[in-house]
Parts: structure tokens; sequence; C-alpha cells
């Protein structure tokens, strides 16, 4: 058996041992799990957010050159925010 850990070999991983035959402990996965869809539940709020924030950008062609703009989302208008939104 290995030494003590709180998370990875406690008195629970011992028992799941001895009912099931694999070494597991079902609080540290739980604990990693509400972490995991935290995460993405943050992440899905951020990205609809930053899609939904509208921002101005040049016009494309002549119209551009000329200084005339057109509203576009910041996600579209910057797209390598995306990986910093995924975090």
């Amino acid at each position: 058996l290995p030494k003590y850990h709180f998370l990875k070999a406690n008195s629970e991983c011992l028992a799941v041992w001895c009912k099931t035959g694999v070494w597991a402990t079902l609080q540290a996965s739980s604990l990693l799990h509400l972490s995991a869809a935290s995460q993405a539940k943050s992440a899905t709020t951020l990205a609809m957010l930053a899609y939904s924030i509208q921002v101005s950008v040049p016009s494309s062609g002549v119209w551009g050159w000329m200084g005339f703009t057109t509203k576009a989302s910041l996600l579209s208008a910057y797209p390598y925010l995306i990986p910093a939104l995924a975090g």
C-alpha cells in the first residue's frame, strides 16, 4: 500500500480498493469534476459576453480607406482573444 496522502491515498481509497479492486478516491474525482465544470461555465459566460460586445472596425474596401466604419462583435474583430478566453 502507498504512504498516506490526504487526497491520493487515504482511508476512502483503501475502502474503495477493498470493495472494487481499484485504487481511487471519490472525493478527489468529484472535486476535480466540479472545478472543471465551474471553469467551463465561466469560460462559456465570458465568451458569450465577448461575442455580444460590439466594436467599430474599418469598413472593407475603399470605404474603409475613406474612414467609414462598421460594427462587428469583439471576437470576430479580434479572434486572437479566443485562446485567452479558453484559459
